[in-house]
This record gives structure tokens, C-alpha cells and sequence, in this order.
């Protein structure tokens, strides 16, 4: 039976994953890239060296991220988060880094199933520090289903 998530129980999703998918929108057409992100309050931030990306939402800024977890042998748990692309600059972005950097870290460190995604802790300190753009997405709105086991 699939079920609508609540509010919070997205909001957990969310901020317990680090990997996404972001839909992009070029010319009335869906663009996704995968992203490595984390949820902090109301935004979701990230980093990017795909200047492809960046350049897309740069046109327009509405993105949707997509959240999915498999639960079980044959339950799911699923979150769209619709928002606002906001690029950092200055003391915002170096604060964002912090935040990407301690929070990756710590999920790395703890999980190291991360590691299959190139997410080790030498990994994770690198690319942070040197990519060339870091934003984050301003929050609009969130929805979600689950599927329970039967």
C-alpha cells in the first residue's frame, strides 16, 4: 500500500540522505545530475564542479531534488523537495562549506557503505574545498509517499 509521508517524516529523509537527484528545467525540457548535498533547516546545500549544472540553474533557479531509500525487501520511502537555487558567495559560502564538510564527514565516517559512492573522507575534504560553485536551495515545498512491506 503506498502512503503519503508527513511533513516531518520527510523533513527526516531528507536530512538522512546525502545523495539526490537534481531535476533541472532547460528550455521547458527535465535535466537531472546526481548531487551529493546536505539538509540544514529550511535549505538543502551542495557544491558543484558541472558548470553544465550551474549554468542551467542559473536560467532558472526552480529545482525539484529527489530523495529515495529502500526500506525493507519491498518497502520504499520516496521525498520531492521543490526549491529556489541560491548561489553562495563570500562568508555565506565559507560557512557552507563547514556545513557540507562536518556533515559529510560525519556520515562517512559512520557509514561506510558511502565509500561505494567515491564518498570517502579524503574524497569529501578535496572536492569541497575546491569546487567552484557552492549553493544551496531555499525550501518551497516537500512531498512524499512510502510503500510498507505487505
Amino acid at each position: 500500500m503506498i502512503n503519503q509521508l508527513k511533513s516531518e517524516q520527510i523533513d527526516e529523509l531528507v536530512a538522512d540522505s546525502v545523495i539526490g537527484t537534481l531535476i533541472c528545467f532547460d528550455r521547458n525540457e527535465k535535466v537531472k545530475f546526481p548531487i551529493t548535498y546536505v539538509k540544514e533547516g529550511e535549505y538543502v546545500y551542495s557544491y558543484s564542479k558541472d558548470l553544465e549544472k550551474i549554468m542551467v540553474m542559473r536560467k532558472d533557479p526552480a529545482v525539484l531534488l529527489k530523495v529515495f531509500k529502500v526500506s525493507g525487501e519491498s518497502g520504499w520511502l520516496s521525498a520531492n523537495v521543490l526549491g529556489i537555487y541560491e548561489e553562495l558567495d563570500g562568508i555565506n559560502a565559507e560557512i557552507a562549506r563547514t556545513i557540507l564538510k562536518d556533515k559529510l564527514m560525519a556520515c562517512a565516517i559512520k557509514d561506510h557503505s558511502y565509500e561505494v559512492h567515491g564518498l570517502t573522507p579524503q574524497y569529501i575534504q578535496g572536492i569541497v574545498e575546491s569546487s567552484n560553485v557552492i549553493y544551496r536551495i531555499h525550501i518551497i515545498k516537500k512531498t512524499g509517499k512510502y510503500r510498507s512491506l505487505p
